[in-house]
């Protein structure tokens, strides 16, 4: 229970760390690691085409 308090805080506060424990809980939770990942390649394709324009 502690523990899981622990790591909500620090999704909270790091937002990639929320993937690491949906890797470390993937039988739980794969619908929502892989809607994390596709949103953490999005924002990076987004950030590397507003790179490459300006």
């Amino acid at each position: 229970m502690r523990g899981e308090i622990l790591w909500g805080i620090g999704c909270l506060i790091i937002s990639p760390l929320c993937l690491v424990y949906g890797i470390m809980n993937y039988q739980e939770l794969k619908i929502p690691v892989l809607m994390l990942g596709i949103g953490f390649a999005a924002r990076i394709g987004v950030a590397a085409v507003a790179f490459a324009v300006t």
